[in-house]
């Protein structure tokens, strides 16, 4: 593990305790991060649309805990150039106050939606930043359709990939008003109780849903078009973007996580967990589906090196998951072994 030290050849200060090197900085360009404890560096990241993760209720679990204050743009891209300023810290680059990291690997642990911010980041390639040795996700959602949550319902049906992921949709009982988007099974207009209401985004005065549904939804007065849809989330969604952030990392491990019992999703096998880590495995970086056993406690087979195997059973705490994830990730790093088993 790498530790904090006291000796820094040039004027930065390099250790939390030394004048300058707060728990809770400010960056260059103004982000505010809060470290915590040593070890390895690692970039955490909740998931929804979080924006406001520092001071953070997490704690650092055998290495250095970095959280970061994004923007309010729901993890668009002044929320990425705040995450890629935390991971040029984490990285190695001072602070607004001289304080530094001292070099190593940097990795990325990201809960949930924040899993699409940290891949959307790690491919856009108008951000400067370090080399990443690991990402582990847990239970990302991919597609718009899953972000948005808009398939707990009969009408969907299989997903498959096509750019990202995209399930098959029956919108023909869709309805929309000033109020809400739903499925209006009995056609009576009104929203009855086992009606599902689709909540979209509110972007301005209007709604936004996935293309799938905006596409069937048609033109009207409540909703945005399929087109401004897809433009919204061609930088948000990491089923979009994870052969691009590959390519930018190619020496990057990652591991993804998913249970039977998704903490939001209900579609039967977790296909989004399944196509992120072949986005990954296709693109040719090491990926597992979950971490080993001796990380977890919890039985789990899967190979590491394929991104293939079966999901965790049951519901599991995606804090406990992820540091497990970080366990092994930075545990391979450090010893070099990239064998199928730890």
């Amino acid at each position: 593990m790498l530790l904090l030290a006291c000796t820094d050849p040039d004027p930065v200060d390099s250790d939390s305790s030394a004048p300058g090197c707060e728990e809770v900085r400010t960056l260059k360009d103004g982000t505010t991060v809060q470290v915590l404890g040593e070890g390895a560096s690692v970039v955490f990241l909740k998931g929804a649309f979080t924006a406001e993760q520092v001071p953070t209720d997490l704690n650092p679990d055998g290495y250095r805990l970095i959280t970061v204050n994004l923007q309010t743009d729901r993890f668009g891209p002044e929320s990425r150039r705040a995450l890629a300023s935390a991971l040029r810290h984490a990285g190695g680059e001072p602070d607004a106050a001289g304080c530094a990291i001292p070099p190593g690997p940097v990795f990325i642990g990201a809960l949930s939606n924040g899993g699409n911010l940290a891949v959307s980041t790690l491919a856009d390639p108008a951000l400067d930043l370090p080399e990443i040795a690991g990402l582990v996700t847990w239970e990302t959602p991919i597609g718009p359709q899953l972000i948005l949550i808009e398939t707990d319902n009969p009408e969907t049906g299989a997903c498959s990939m096509d750019g990202t992921l995209v399930c098959a949709f029956d919108g023909s009982a869709l309805a929309a008003n000033a109020q809400d988007t739903w499925l209006d099974r009995d056609s009576d207009g009104i929203v009855d109780p086992n009606e599902p209401v689709l909540l979209g985004i509110g972007v301005g005065d209007q709604r936004m849903h996935s293309p799938q549904v905006a596409v069937q939804l048609g033109p009207n007065d409540w909703t945005l078009s399929a087109e401004a849809s897809t433009v919204w989330f061609a930088w948000r969604d990491a089923g979009r973007r994870a052969r691009d952030a590959a390519q930018r990392h190619p020496e990057m491990a990652v591991l993804v996580i998913g249970s039977t019992d998704d903490h939001v999703q209900t579609l039967p096998g977790s296909p989004h967990v399944y196509a992120l880590a072949q986005e990954f495995t296709a693109a040719g970086n090491w990926v597992r589906l979950n971490p080993d056993a001796d990380v977890t406690g919890f039985p789990t087979d899967n190979p590491g090196g394929g991104g293939s195997g079966e999901l965790l059973d049951g519901a599991k705490s995606g804090v406990v998951l992820v540091n497990a994830g970080l366990t092994e990730l930075i545990l391979r790093v450090e010893t070099n072994h990239w064998g199928p088993q730890l």
